[in-house]
C-alpha cells in the first residue's frame, strides 16, 4: 500500500508539474508573440515617422525654393493645366507671391494657346494652385501632392 501510494503521489505530482509547465510554456509563447507584435509595431512607427519627416523636409525645400526658383511654381501649374484639353478656357488661382514670380512670358509658356485667367488667391498656400475648367477643378495644392507621396511611401 505504501509503494502504491508513493507511485500514485509521484504520478499526481508529475501531472501537476506538467500542467504547470504547459501553462508556463503557453505564457512564454504568448509573450514571445506579443514581443514580435511590438517589434513590428515599432518598425512600422519608425517607418511612418521617417516618411513624415521626409515629406516635411520636401515641403520646406519646395516652399523655401519658390522665391529663388520660379520654375518650381511653373512645373506645378503646368502639371495641373495639362489635365485639360488645349481649347479649354481655364481659370488658374494661385498665391499672389507665386503669381508675381510668373512673368507674362512664363505664364504664356504654361498656358500655351489656351485662354487662361490668372487669379491671385491669398487663401492658397505657396506652391499651390487650383485650375478650373469646363466640367472639373484640378486641385494642385502642394500639401495634397505631398500627402499622396506620404500615403504611397507608408501604404505602398
Amino acid at each position: 500500500a505504501y509503494q502504491r501510494g508513493l507511485l500514485e503521489g509521484m504520478a499526481r505530482g508529475r501531472r501537476e508539474m506538467e500542467a504547470e509547465l504547459e501553462t508556463a510554456l503557453l505564457a512564454l509563447s504568448a509573450a514571445a508573440g506579443r514581443l514580435d507584435e511590438v517589434r513590428g509595431s515599432i518598425g512600422a512607427d519608425l517607418e511612418e515617422s521617417a516618411a513624415a519627416l521626409a515629406v516635411a523636409v520636401a515641403r520646406e525645400l519646395v516652399v523655401g525654393d519658390l522665391d529663388s526658383t520660379p520654375d518650381t511654381v511653373l512645373v506645378l501649374v503646368r502639371e495641373a493645366v495639362s489635365s485639360f484639353g488645349l481649347d479649354a478656357p481655364l481659370s488658374v488661382r494661385i498665391h499672389p507671391a507665386d503669381l508675381a514670380l510668373i512673368s507674362a512670358g512664363a505664364g504664356g509658356a504654361v498656358a500655351g494657346s489656351r485662354s487662361v485667367a490668372w487669379e491671385p488667391d491669398p487663401e492658397l498656400p505657396r506652391g499651390s494652385c487650383l485650375v478650373e475648367g469646363p466640367g472639373k477643378v484640378v486641385d494642385g495644392r502642394l500639401d495634397l501632392a505631398l500627402e499622396r507621396i506620404y500615403q504611397a511611401i507608408t501604404h505602398g
